[in-house]
């Protein structure tokens, strides 16, 4: 199994923190001038309503799916978020809400799914994954 490791910092330029994979960094360099280091970073709450390690634009939503059987019961044992909650569950499908930042690693997560998954709230969601649908189905024309 692979693992990557990452590096969270602040781009002082962009006053925001950025995450970086550390595979991807091919040179360090050593500078001379000091830096004040931040002392109000929480890793906890800075990852905690994120889907892996991109935590999206920072505000967090409320996201319902329903997910059909069989694939219902194999994210009921292994849930997509921590905040995962049973809205209503039948022999079909289950219905899940999770409160997540929307970010790409949810849609990537989502449409894992296929046609096993269809996003009921929120609406903008719903759209932004219709039209990458669209998009990937011309990708197969």
């Amino acid at each position: 199994m692979l693992f990557r490791s990452y590096l969270i910092g602040w781009e002082k330029n962009r006053e925001d923190y950025l995450t970086f994979a550390l595979d991807r960094i091919q040179e360090a360099n050593v500078i001379e001038k000091k830096e004040i280091r931040r002392t109000d970073f929480n890793a906890n709450l800075f990852l905690k309503n994120s889907m892996g390690i991109m935590e999206g634009d920072g505000s967090a939503t409320i996201i319902e799916l329903e997910i059909a059987a069989p694939i219902d019961r194999l994210i009921i044992l292994e849930p997509f978020h921590p905040s995962q909650r049973i809205i209503r569950q039948t022999k079909k499908y289950a219905v899940i809400e999770i409160e997540v930042n929307i970010n790409p690693e949810l849609y990537r997560n989502i449409l894992s799914l296929g046609t096993s998954c269809k996003v009921n709230k929120p609406i903008h969601l719903k759209n932004a994954l219709r039209d990458q649908i669209i998009k990937m189905l011309e990708l197969y024309k």
